[in-house]
């Protein structure tokens, strides 16, 4: 042969070669147990490709996108198109929106994907949040991170409930954002090893590739019963979080599936009833990687059942540290556990973590977001805030709504999700965050603090009224000025609006006037203003009137009065009248003939039986007796003691008239008696 002819076998030969090196079209990869997800199921033999299919995204377009309904919390708009149209190029335009994701039946989600035109916004915010089927918050349990490259992040999540329904995220990051994925992760079970066994066989397995070729229905073509018991070998570890199971016509009641971890150690139990359809539908939440399936048909009375097993899906994650087409790839080491699942990338960003691209450093309290460089708000209690979502999940303060913290308190309330009031501020107007009471208090004297009570006798803003005379010891209610202790000289406590009716005064009007003249005193001190009565000192009208005196100021004396004592307010002769017949009041004169306390004595021994009504004293003249006006001596029982009485009194009369002569002619100078003897002459 000469040299074309050999260049020509040998061109023949490399074409061959190539012929039979390269996969069946839809399959790539070692062994070419890959399969393609691109637009028209065929891509490069490292199964690269320009656009995926619908049900695929991601580098190689090896993870399965979950079908979802996309709406904004606002205007309630419809974005679905827009985020799901696969195109970066469109994209929403909304302004202080959050998108609520609705995957329309509670499902298994730990990572997914957006594009947003402006990447750099994530550092102005982004909050993820989920919800259970019926709209009920649940709770992250691991690590939250962020894988940013480019314009697309990705944001990987575990969480405490099983299953969710919505997801709402939130953020400036959001507001232009031109795709989204959520995954539902790799096939894994294509192409990997199946086995079946029965009673019969005993432990011998019979190898069923058939069960784990991607098509549903096509083991019916084999002639083969199946068996009690399926084993899958994965071949490697992954997060299963969903099979779909396809299976013949049998009835049975329930199904069991169990999985294993690489050895051999079972790592959940599920069971599943059975609703009389060709296909069983299963979701689990473990994140523990397992790498053994086994299925089970059970009738009602739990014994095994022969079945034929046409195709088991499994979807599922790559463990923590791996990456790529089945997870065959390990991180780097710059981010270990954290890389990017499909081209196994490093973030510069952690969400609630500060150290990327490894974020495992928690915030420090009273910050939150990406790389924990967002401060919480003032509005969050003791500003400690959800580290990821930076929501106010210890309770607002001056705010109402946690722990979104966006309405205000109240007028007249303040605090821990607005739990206390402003009672002791003026208008119950305080600071919504402090309960300082900035405009001032109501009832205390210290503003803004309004911790000191007003002193007696002051009330309102800032205790700067006086409490009204009418409140008993001018105290009042130091906030609303009602006599809390009673009224001064009225009536209806605590208002004291009706004056005390004439004849009562003080506490509530429960004294009386009854030591004042007319019964009217001063309501609130009581003093006699117009005078007393029975009393001599007005207006206090503390001292009685004197013995024979009464009335108004005891300005009337008892003069009727037998004794000349009357009663002091009354002036009525309580121990009987003198020279009037009508105790007490004394008003009717004596009878003629009569006289004395109650007219109860005679005139007899008066002439004509008239005398002093009063007295007794007969003023006409006695009859009978010889002494008027007392009338006590008969005229005809003289005796002669009263002539001797009579004759000494004459004799000594006439004594001292001869005695008064004598001295009188001394002094004169004539002699009397012995004396007259000198005078005679002489012979």
């Amino acid at each position: 042969m000469d040299f074309v002819s050999n260049l020509c076998v040998i061109y023949f030969l490399i074409q061959v070669n190539q012929i039979f090196a390269q996969c069946p079209q839809g399959m790539f990869g070692a062994n070419c147990k890959d399969m393609c997800h691109c637009d028209d199921y065929s891509c490069n033999t490292e199964g690269e490709c320009n656009t995926c299919n619908f049900l695929t995204f991601s580098y190689k377009c090896q993870y399965f996108n979950r079908f979802y309904e996309a709406k904004t919390d606002i205007a309630n708009i419809d974005i679905t198109d827009i985020l799901s149209d696969g195109n970066d190029s469109t994209c929403t335009s909304l302004t202080g929106e959050n998108i609520i994701i609705d995957l329309s039946g509670r499902f298994s989600v730990t990572w997914l994907r957006f594009v947003t035109s402006k990447p750099d916004d994530l550092q102005y915010g982004f909050n993820i949040t989920f919800q259970d089927d019926k709209s009920q918050s649940v709770n992250l349990s691991g690590n939250e991170t962020l894988i940013v490259v480019d314009k697309t992040i990705d944001v990987h999540f575990q969480l405490n409930s099983e299953f969710i329904q919505y997801i709402i995220l939130g953020g400036k990051v959001v507001q232009e954002m031109c795709t989204l994925f959520i995954s539902s992760g790799q096939l894994v079970s294509l192409g990997k090893t199946a086995y079946y066994s029965t009673p019969s066989t005993d432990t011998f397995k019979i190898l069923f590739p058939e069960a784990l070729d991607f098509e549903e229905f096509t083991s019916e073509k084999y002639n083969v019963d199946g068996g009690t018991l399926w084993e899958i070998d994965l071949e490697s570890s992954y997060i299963v979080q969903n099979f779909q199971i396809y299976f013949d016509d049998a009835v049975f009641s329930r199904a069991v599936i169990e999985a294993s971890d690489s050895g051999g150690t079972l790592i959940y139990t599920r069971i599943v009833e059975y609703y009389q359809k060709r296909y069983i539908l299963f979701y689990s939440s473990v994140t523990t990687p397992v790498r053994y399936i086994n299925f089970i048909a059970e009738d009602a009375n739990n014994s095994s059942l022969t079945i034929l097993l046409h195709e088991l899906k499994a979807f599922g994650e790559c463990p923590e540290g791996s990456w790529g087409v089945q997870c065959r790839e390990n991180c780097s080491s710059d981010c270990p556990e954290s890389c990017r699942f499909d081209d196994g990338l490093c973030t510069k960003y952690c969400l609630g973590y500060s150290d990327p691209p490894k974020c495992q450093t928690v915030c420090n309290i009273g910050t939150w977001g990406v790389n924990c460089s967002n401060p919480c708000s003032n509005r969050c209690l003791n500003q400690t805030c959800d580290r990821i979502t930076g929501k106010c999940n210890k309770g607002c303060l001056g705010y109402k709504d946690t722990p979104d913290c966006t309405i205000e308190c109240d007028t007249g309330s303040w605090g821990i999700n607005c739990a206390s009031n402003c009672s002791k501020c003026f208008n119950s107007t305080c600071n919504s965050l402090t309960g300082l009471c900035d405009q001032g208090c109501l009832g205390y004297r210290d503003p803004p603090d309004c911790s000191i009570e007003c002193d007696t006798g002051t009330w309102g803003v800032n205790c700067s009224s006086q409490c009204s005379d009418k409140c008993f010891n001018k105290s009042c209610d130091s906030i609303t000025s009602k006599c809390a202790h009673g009224c001064l000289g009225f009536s209806d406590p605590p208002d004291c609006t009706t004056k005390c009716d004439t004849g009562s005064w003080g506490i509530n009007c429960v004294s009386n006037c009854s030591k004042c003249f007319n019964s009217t005193c001063n309501s609130q001190t009581g003093l006699c203003d117009h005078g007393c009565l029975g009393y001599r000192d007005p207006p206090d009208c503390a001292i009685e009137c004197d013995t024979g005196t009464w009335g108004r100021n005891c300005g009337t004396n008892c003069s009727k009065c037998y004794n000349s004592i009357c009663n002091s307010k009354t002036g009525l002769c309580d121990q009987g009248c003198l020279g009037y017949s009508d105790p007490q009041s004394c008003e009717l004169d004596c009878d003629t003939g009569t006289w004395g306390r109650n007219c109860a004595s005679n005139c007899s021994r008066c002439f004509n039986s008239t005398c002093n009504s009063t007295t007794g004293l007969c003023d006409q003249g006695c009859l009978g007796y010889s002494d008027p006006p007392t009338c006590m001596t008969d005229s005809q029982s003289l005796s002669s003691e009263a002539t001797i009485a009579i004759a000494v009194s004459l004799s000594l009369f006439g004594l001292i008239v001869v005695i008064v002569v004598f001295v009188v002619l001394k002094n004169k100078g004539v002699a009397c008696f012995g004396t007259a003897a000198a005078v005679v002459p002489q012979n």
